[in-house]
């Protein structure tokens, strides 16, 4: 059985590795014109909400507020899918039907 802490962990580097593919697929850069398309800025929201997601599991992990003995791994599970799921519907939201 995974720790909550290893689970964390490997959460957080899966979300690195996926944010640094779409930075790597965007080029790296941030010039946001009017001529980007819209699955371009869909990418490019995307990648900021990973960085931000990143930024708060990391800090939650460091507080250890998730971490809290009462608390069981089935719940942070939940609480990190809810999040990349809110992530993943934000971005296909963005995209032109």
């Amino acid at each position: 059985m995974i720790t909550t802490q290893e689970l964390l962990e490997t959460s957080i580097g899966q979300l690195r590795i996926l944010a640094a593919f779409l930075s790597e697929q965007l080029g790296g850069r941030d010039d946001r014109s009017k001529s980007e398309t819209a699955e371009t800025r869909a990418c490019r929201d995307t990648l900021d909400q990973l960085t931000a997601l990143i930024l708060k599991l990391e800090s939650v992990g460091s507080d250890r507020l998730i971490l809290s003995p009462g608390r069981p791994l089935q719940s942070i599970g939940h609480s990190i899918t809810g999040s990349i799921r809110h992530l993943l519907g934000t971005a296909t939201a963005a995209l032109p039907r």
